[in-house]
């Protein structure tokens, strides 16, 4: 747990259930005010990833915290494979694929469906997004949120080099999206509200690097990571602050990168409850 304040980062690693054991982590999610924590704990054998079976063996159990990682309650048995989407004060809504698709909450046993009005054969997924609940994606450019709002990407552009078209980054943030096309060795991204404003655009240039945003600090500062365009699983990648006010990248000095599991290397970027304090001394990176 990193926390952000006026004298720079500091890292806490609160004592976790499964600290002492084989144990390990498959899923975990934080709810939007940052209290309450949940992870998906794969407690005996190994359980199903992105690339082997579950030994026959297999227990995975849904955890969760309420005081910030310190107790962990045993909320039951969860599907293999399943994959903690969203968190909230009283349930975890839970992602499974087997034997059938379905997208629930953990607790209430009742399954998350889209707004009225939209069906949910023709979902192809989903994302959880901060104050407004699911954003629900059917596929080209169709986004719904749970409000019936349609989120539309910005104008396709006209480049000399190939380019691709506008995705909508899981980046959650109430009444904003934020759309990325590719470029040859180039990110775009397009920062807009829900009634289709631009607000703001940016790009990173870098033949060896690439540049991900994974969460909003606060409406100005993004933090973002630095991976190299040739994918090596023994890279590390490099957690950046992007600055929108004058459009600059920085270091996050004082904190560690970890990959974490075979499949992603996790970020859960939460506000604290306190503004958040911009680093003004950190060092400048080159223009975005």
């Amino acid at each position: 747990r990193v926390i952000r304040s006026a004298d720079g980062f500091t890292t806490e690693r609160p004592w976790a259930i499964w600290d002492d054991s084989s144990a390990y982590v498959t899923s975990f999610q934080v709810s939007d005010d940052g209290r309450t924590m949940a992870a998906a704990v794969c407690e005996q054998g190994f359980c199903l990833d992105c690339y082997f079976d579950p030994t026959e063996d297999a227990s995975l159990r849904l955890r969760v915290s309420r005081d910030g990682g310190v107790d962990w309650e045993d909320w039951g048995e969860l599907p293999q494979g399943a994959y903690i989407e969203a968190v909230t004060a009283d349930d975890v809504a839970v992602t499974a694929w087997e034997p059938t698709r379905r997208l629930w909450w953990f607790r209430s046993g009742e399954d998350v469906r889209p707004p009225a009005g939209f069906l949910a054969s023709g979902v192809e997924d989903w994302y959880w997004r901060s104050g407004s609940g699911f954003v629900w994606d059917y596929g080209g450019n169709a986004r719904v949120t749970d409000s019936a709002s349609v989120l539309l990407p910005p104008s396709p552009a006209e480049s000399p080099k190939k380019s691709t078209g506008w995705y909508l980054q899981q980046v959650p943030r109430d009444g904003w999206s934020l759309w990325l096309r590719y470029e040859q060795d180039a990110e775009h991204f397009a920062l807009m509200g829900d009634g289709g404003d631009v607000a703001d655009t940016f790009s990173w240039s870098d033949e060896l690097t690439a540049l991900g945003i994974v969460g909003f600090l606060s409406d100005d500062i993004l933090i973002g990571q630095l991976s190299l365009r040739l994918w090596d699983r023994t890279e590390t990648p490099t957690t950046v602050l992007v600055d929108l006010s004058n459009h600059t990248v920085h270091p996050a000095a004082g904190l560690v990168d970890l990959e974490l599991g075979h499949c992603d290397c996790l970020w859960f970027v939460r506000p604290g409850a306190e503004e958040p304090v911009v680093v003004e001394d950190a060092g400048r990176g080159g223009p975005l």
